[in-house]
């Protein structure tokens, strides 16, 4: 689902709960007995709407912190498994609700039979939905959340292999700057796949970030990061100074990449 869809749900699912909370006398005055817990409808929509609101604020976060320096927290990846679980329960809250009123129904009903086995068959049954419920949201947030993560990984190794042929194409009809300018982003999309593969990069780390995290966790050595700094160097003297390139060099910047990818 994209994102301005995503957007688009949640926004209209806030919109109903509010709507339907405009109605607070009628709903006050409907009560539910789920047996260990009563409450009206109108202190239902009320947590409803604020489940909503909590599960947004951790979706938006990571988000918010994307261009600073807090962006590679471990954590924030967290808050977006927790907002998938928060949100999914609002979602399946009145399910929910619903089988363990049946439950609580039933076992009422049944009550003149065994009362004492009945009230602890409705404990169990009900600690059980419960249980299972939160296992199946926390699942299928993680589940989410791989998929995003691998979408993700395959997008920037698309852009490596878009960013390597532009590179070879430039080079080979004469654009040599240019060729350098397409081979740094190789290097940063390359370093940037493999650091998100080992939940070391968030999806909106900042570029500056890459090759500092890919050396602290042992995934660059110091002799081949000399090499991608000049590289970079000369990328930027390309992009800011207008220096033009030889032919020789920016084949030495492709056979570099090509040795560095090969040997990572």
């Amino acid at each position: 689902m994209r994102n301005k869809e995503k957007y688009e749900l949640f926004i209209a699912l806030v919109a109903v709960i509010i709507s339907i909370s405009a109605f607070k006398e009628e709903l006050n005055k409907i009560s539910l007995d789920l047996g260990f817990v009563s409450f009206s409808l109108s202190d239902y929509f009320l947590v409803l709407i604020l489940i909503f609101v909590f599960g947004l604020h951790l979706y938006f976060l990571p988000i918010l912190v994307g261009n600073t320096k807090y962006s590679n927290l471990k954590i924030l990846k967290y808050f977006e498994i927790g907002a998938y679980s928060i949100l999914i329960l609002a979602l399946v809250s009145p399910s929910i609700l619903l089988i363990i009123w049946i439950i609580s129904y039933l076992s009422n009903l049944l009550n003149a039979i065994s009362k004492n086995i009945l009230e602890m068959m409705q404990y169990v049954l009900q600690v059980l939905v419960i249980i299972s419920t939160i296992i199946l949201i926390v699942l299928q947030s993680f589940l989410i959340f791989t998929q995003r993560k691998k979408a993700k990984i395959e997008e920037i190794e698309n852009e490596k292999i878009k960013d390597l042929e532009l590179a070879r194409k430039l080079f080979k009809d004469g654009y040599y700057s240019q060729s350098i300018l397409e081979s740094d982003k190789v290097i940063e999309n390359y370093f940037r796949k493999i650091l998100l593969d080992n939940d070391y990069l968030s999806s909106n780390s900042r570029s500056n970030d890459i090759l500092n995290l890919a050396e602290k966790n042992g995934l660059l050595d110091p002799d081949k990061k000399e090499l991608i700094i000049k590289i970079k160097t000369m990328r930027n003297a390309a992009a800011h100074l207008s220096v033009d390139f030889t032919k020789e060099q920016a084949e030495q910047v492709l056979t570099t990449i090509n040795d560095l990818i090969k040997g990572l």
